[in-house]
């Protein structure tokens, strides 16, 4: 299924970088990407900005870069 190889590639990119570390889940047969917050320092910009790094390397990822 070509999004479960996008979310694999996905994935796979994010968890290279270092900023955040996600993990993964096969859901009805789909390959699910996990974001779970489990420090309790985390606060609301934390995840805002890991949410935008999410799409950006999402937009960076379909636009072949």
């Amino acid at each position: 299924k070509k999004g479960d190889e996008f979310n694999q590639q996905l994935l796979t990119r994010l968890n290279r970088n270092g900023q955040i570390f996600l993990s993964h889940a096969v859901l009805e047969d789909r390959y699910t990407i996990r974001f779970c917050v489990g420090q309790t320092k985390t606060r609301s910009q934390h995840v805002t900005a890991a949410w935008k790094h999410i799409q950006q390397t999402a937009r960076d990822l379909k636009d072949g870069k």
